[in-house]
């Protein structure tokens, strides 16, 4: 049913659609988790697996430990609800490479750190790889209304459809490095030896010789 979703999706709007997902991009009992032949492209967003691995463990409602092993799980999938379809995600290299291996003008892939650090220069590219031509004023208006900051406000005065009945909050932290705080040491090692090939690519591999802020027991 996928492929028929996104082609009604594509065909019923005029204009560009924008999609969220959290699929890997392959194939799934023989189909395929995005249908491309109705797609236009696809913007990527990669973040470091050890500022993932909390925030998806508090999503999951899961500790880390048994993150650390469902990230490196090939194929892994979510469950079938009644709310929400199997979302097919795979271990977290899975999924990266996936997505950023395809040599298409396409695809446009951002690091999740660059959106922090420059978030104008950052959300600038992604406007310019959609060749939309924005004033300056309104994209340093429009990172300004997209702020974490703004975003948790919003959750706290109207909610988040999105946030599962067990957490919190569903905008938690935001920040990057933040592993450094919430990790022990075996726990980081554990990712590097999961996911040390993807993390080079992107410069997330940590020097290991290097204490954290925080040993944890």
């Amino acid at each position: 049913m996928r492929p028929r979703v996104h082609e009604m999706i594509a065909g019923g709007q005029k204009g560009t659609v924008f999609c969220k997902t959290h699929n890997i991009l392959n194939r799934v009992h023989g189909q395929p988790t995005i249908n491309t032949k109705v797609s236009a492209g696809a913007i990527y967003i990669v973040r470091n697996p050890l500022d993932v691995l909390s925030s998806f463990a508090d999503f999951q409602g899961v500790g880390i430990d048994e993150a650390i092993t469902i990230m490196a799980t090939q194929d892994f999938a979510t469950m079938q609800t009644d709310g929400n379809v199997c979302e097919t995600l795979g271990s977290w290299s899975q999924h990266v490479s996936s997505w950023t291996k395809q040599s298409s003008q396409g695809f446009h892939v951002v690091r999740y750190e660059d959106l922090i650090d420059d978030p104008v220069k950052a959300f600038g590219e992604v406007l310019a790889f959609m060749k939309l031509e924005v004033a300056h004023k309104r994209l340093e208006r429009a990172v300004r209304n997209a702020s974490f900051k703004e975003l948790r406000k919003q959750e706290d005065e109207r909610g988040f459809n999105e946030r599962p009945d067990h957490q919190q909050r569903f905008f938690r932290k935001g920040r990057a490095g933040q592993w450094k705080h919430e990790l022990s040491a075996a726990q980081v090692a554990r990712m590097c030896d999961e996911h040390g090939e993807m993390m080079e690519k992107f410069g997330y591999l940590p020097d290991r010789q290097a204490p954290l802020l925080q040993e944890k027991e």
